[in-house]
C-alpha cells in the first residue's frame, strides 16, 4: 500500500522563511539531515513488521502514523531516529554542514517533550516502570493486636 504524505502549509510558510534569510547550503543540509533521521525510523518500523500508514510533514517536523507498535517496539523505533542523526558525524570530515545538522537534530529530538522522540522514549520508560510495579506482589498489611 503506498504511503500518503502530507505538508502542511506551516512547513512552506517555514521553508519561506528559511529560503529569504538562511543560506541555501544549509537549508539543503538540514533538510537531508532531517531526512535521514525520519528513514532510520522507517527502517525500524518495518523491521518491526509494522507498516507505514502515513507521514506529516509539518513546521516542527514530521509525524509518522504506523500501525500498533508494542512498547519495546515504540522504545527502539523512537531512540533510532537520533541515533541515526547522531551517525552522522561519523561523515564530519565529507559533509560538515549535514553532520553538524545531525547533531543538533539529534541532541534537540532528545528533548523529554512529546511528541517528539525523547518524550516517546521517557513515555515508554516510564510505561515500563508501571508495568514492572504493577507485577510486583504485595503483601497486605497485617494487624497486630496486643
Amino acid at each position: 500500500m503506498p504511503v500518503s504524505v502530507k505538508i502542511s502549509p506551516g512547513a512552506y510558510i517555514l521553508l519561506s522563511l528559511l529560503i529569504l534569510t538562511v543560506p541555501i547550503q544549509w537549508i539543503a543540509a538540514s533538510i537531508f539531515a532531517a531526512f535521514f533521521h525520519e528513514f532510520c525510523h522507517i527502517i525500524v518500523i518495518r523491521l518491526c513488521n509494522c507498516s507505514v500508514n502515513s507521514i506529516e510533514i509539518g513546521a516542527f517536523g514530521a509525524k509518522i502514523h504506523t500501525s500498533s507498535l508494542s512498547l519495546p517496539q515504540e522504545f527502539l523505533c523512537a531512540l533510532v531516529g537520533p541515533c541515526g542523526s547522531f551517525l552522522m558525524l561519523l561523515f564530519s570530515r565529507w559533509i560538515p554542514r549535514i553532520a553538524l545538522c545531525g547533531l543538533v537534530q539529534g541532541i534537540f529530538n532528545l528533548l523529554p517533550l512529546y511528541p517528539m522522540d525523547g518524550g516517546r522514549i521517557f513515555r515508554c520508560f516510564i510505561e515500563w516502570i508501571r508495568l514492572t510495579i504493577r507485577k510486583i506482589p504485595c503483601k497486605e498489611p497485617q494487624l497486630r493486636v496486643q
